[in-house]
């Protein structure tokens, strides 16, 4: 060869080189093609499955379609012709395919008969198609089928779980009733409340699947739409399986029951390492109402959380709610009925990107309390084998067992602000645990914890009646500074000449308020405390059948426009004997207001028209909380009429008071500020003259 002969050769073979090179296929495309060929097999597959199943069966069932055999559509007529999505099955393929697996079957002879073949096959490659683009690795799971219920349980709870999905569609929780059942089930056969039914509730997980393009986005699958596979089934637990047409690839749940009211619920990802990439929890459900009157339920149902770090929060009480942004991972999230809660939680919390949160309330649904929401993210770096450790708490809002999870759980229980909780759990609630002892019922245990409580706080309530004995004393002694001082531009004379009064006799306004102030808090965690305390739940005391309920004796069923929605269409004792005492309390404690002083008229008033305030609020609210009350203003009249009798004698009162003011009295370094002022004000008002 000649130098020009090498030459030419050695640029060809550089051209082919290039050429080659600039034309490779890159690691994207070469996923795409395997992929696509991973897919076209897939098909081929399902579709000789069908055809073998069919062919086998043919001389028994010649006139069966593979429609009929494994679609639930139902045999096509014979002039039905469906095409094809699919380039790698043109008619000549399914002409082929139906020649090569039926070769009894003669196209011209036989027509109809290879027609109706032809379009069985057709359309099974259409349905396989579409398996695969809804449902990806798990079209072998997608095919639709009878969904099968699976029951576990153990000495708490129950719950039913469906192969669609592999859903838990209901719970029910031992030895507890809806207050429906615990009036109506006089024989005691029912001993169990559910919390939801299939109708109402979406337990599903988002599967991303990997696409080999990355500039794709991700095809989602939905667990919910895929057919399980039940295995291992015992009482207590059971394997559900979702397949891939590779027996070594598959999804599966294994939810197991050990005591008590904890779910486990195991995710378990097998050679699904190339495929999966992202899962996502959606969970939904409705409450169903369990309690006495789902308006007044609804005031207590919503979703509680904790984030990582944080106290717990909630949302939803009030009405709809949503919420996305969080400062930390999400440790646990409870979908809080109004004595049970639905709780989720899985070791080291749950993402807080791409959470939500959200609380659907329908007003007008007699059924259920509300529609709970929650999207959580459960990715976890895949290998051939991962699982997701969830778990699940089916159970009652007891403190007990909400502490016994070690995660702040009882937070649920919602006592009230942070000085209202301290008060509940720190005063009341030892109290109401003490008394639970004796073995007493509900409602004496309500009526000995008030008269404990009243007894606690009797120093400041005797210091409260001693200060309004002392102000009823000088009342004569203070009309006349009023009638001394009529004019507004006298306003500060008045008030230094009331001042000192005061302190000459040694009284003082704001000792009165004090105690009452120091007792506010214990008002209202008793307020939070009664709804929330699952004990009084179906607890009867006297009329009251059920002390977490209201005790009617007097309801009707036609609706009274304004009374209906405000009052309710009963009338609950306990509430009017609290109104009506209160009342009674009123006119006792403010006897020693004067009637003369400006404003103190429009507060009588006021005072009286609070307890007709407090007969329509408290109307619908738990009875032990309205026999509290009534409890406390009967035992106020007793305290105070006994105080007033044996304890506080007011003429010798007066004769101390008239000794102290005749001794010289040391100025604070307030009241000499407020008699410079005072002089101040004077010298303006002669200035002016």
């Amino acid at each position: 060869m000649d130098k020009n002969t090498i030459i030419g050769l050695v640029i060809i073979v550089l051209i082919l080189v290039g050429y080659s090179w600039m034309n490779r296929e890159t690691q994207e495309e070469y996923d795409a093609r395997i992929a696509l060929e991973e897919e076209q097999a897939r098909i081929k597959d399902s579709i000789d499955n069908a055809i073998q199943y069919e062919s086998a069966d043919n001389t028994e069932n010649q006139g069966d379609s593979i429609v009929e055999i494994t679609t639930p559509i139902g045999a096509m007529s014979s002039g039905t012709s469906v095409a094809t999505n699919s380039n790698a099955f043109s008619d000549s393929n399914i002409y082929s395919i139906v020649s090569t697996k039926f070769p009894m079957i003669d196209p011209k002879s036989d027509s109809i008969w290879f027609k109706q073949k032809y379009d069985s096959v057709a359309h099974s490659i259409q349905l396989t198609q579409e398996s695969l683009q809804q449902f990806g690795i798990f079209a072998p799971s997608g095919i639709d089928s009878k969904n099968e219920h699976f029951t576990i349980e153990n000495d708490k709870i129950k719950l039913k779980i469906a192969s669609r999905g592999a859903q838990i569609v209901e719970a029910h929780i031992k030895n507890y009733k809806s207050y429906q059942d615990y009036m109506n089930d006089s024989t005691e056969t029912v001993n169990s409340i559910q919390l939801f039914d299939e109708d109402s509730t979406t337990q599903n997980i988002v599967l991303r699947e990997r696409q080999p393009d990355t500039r794709l986005l991700p095809q989602e699958y939905n667990t919910a739409d895929l057919n399980f596979v039940g295995s291992e089934i015992e009482e207590n637990s059971i394997r559900l399986r979702a397949s891939t047409n590779d027996p070594d690839k598959y999804l599966e749940f294994h939810y197991y029951l050990d005591t008590g009211y904890v779910l486990n619920y195991d995710v378990n990802f097998v050679g699904l390492d190339q495929h999966i990439t992202e899962s996502t929890l959606d969970w939904e459900m409705k409450g169903l109402s369990t309690e006495k009157l789902v308006t007044q339920e609804r005031t207590i149902c919503g979703i509680f959380y904790k984030c990582q770090g944080d106290s717990r929060d909630y949302m939803g009480e009030t009405g709809s709610d949503a919420e996305d942004e969080f400062s930390t991972d999400l440790e646990w999230i409870a979908f809080k009925h109004n004595y049970f809660s639905s709780m989720i939680f899985m070791d080291g919390g749950f993402d807080k990107k791409g959470a939500e949160l959200e609380v659907v309330v329908d007003p007008s649904s007699k059924k259920y309390t509300k529609q709970y929401i929650a999207h959580v993210n459960i990715s976890k770096q895949l290998n051939s084998h991962t699982t997701v450790p969830l778990k699940m708490y089916f159970g009652p809002n007891d403190f007990e067992q909400l502490s016994a999870l070690n995660m702040e759980a009882e937070g649920i229980i919602n006592l009230g602000p942070s000085i209202f909780r301290a008060v509940n759990k720190w005063f009341i609630i030892p109290i109401f645990e003490l008394l639970q002892g004796t073995g007493l019922s509900y409602g004496l245990i309500i009526v000995l914890m008030t008269l404990i409580i009243k007894l606690v706080i009797l120093p400041l309530t005797y210091k409260n009646y001693k200060s309004s004995a002392k102000m009823r004393i000088l009342k004569p002694e203070i009309a006349k500074i009023n009638e001394k001082y009529p004019n507004k531009e006298d306003a500060m004379k008045k008030q230094q000449e009331t001042m000192s009064l005061y302190r000459k006799s040694g009284a003082s306004p704001m000792a009165g308020c004090i105690p009452m102030l120091i007792q506010m808090p214990i008002l209202f965690a008793a307020f939070r405390f009664f709804p929330s305390s699952l004990e009084l739940r179906q607890q009867s005391f006297l009329w009251a059948e059920d002390l977490s309920a209201y005790d009617a004796i007097i309801t009707w069923d036609a609706y009274v426009p304004f009374l209906s929605d405000i009052y309710g269409n009963h009338v609950s004792l306990f509430t009017l004997l609290m109104c009506v005492s209160t009342i009674f309390y009123t006119r006792m404690s403010s006897s020693q207001m004067q009637p003369n002083q400006p404003g103190m008229p429009n507060m009588k008033v006021i005072m009286y028209l609070m307890p007709v305030m407090l007969f329509f609020f408290f109307n619908k609210f738990a009875s032990g909380l309205t026999l509290y009350y009534f409890c406390g203003n009967i035992m106020n009249m007793g305290l105070m009429w006994a105080v007033k009798k044996y304890f506080i004698d007011e003429k010798k009162l007066e004769t101390q008071m008239a000794e102290k003011s005749k001794k010289p009295q040391k100025q604070s370094k307030f009241q000499q500020r407020l008699a410079e002022m005072s002089k101040q004000q004077q010298a303006k008002q002669r200035a002016r003259r």
